[in-house]
């Protein structure tokens, strides 16, 4: 079964993990301390990241909050 690809509801967040980490979700949830099916489901929008689980991703990646979350106009 071939892996289906889901768009980024936070494309900033998106190209950060394609151009530094290969497009590998799960290393970036290995590296920010998040179970891979919970970035899956922020990935996604099935949930809302929580205000830990954003900590996480901002330290890991060094973005800002806009930065990884919010597309630029």
């Amino acid at each position: 079964m071939r892996e289906r690809k889901y768009e980024s509801v936070y494309p900033n967040l998106e190209r950060w993990v394609n151009k530094h980490l290969d497009g590998n979700w799960s290393e970036l949830a290995r590296r920010a301390g998040i179970a891979p099916q919970v970035i899956w489901r922020y990935r996604i929008g099935a949930s809302d990241p929580s205000k830990q689980s954003i900590d996480k991703i901002l330290r890991t990646t060094g973005l800002t909050y806009e930065e990884a979350f919010y597309e630029a106009d």
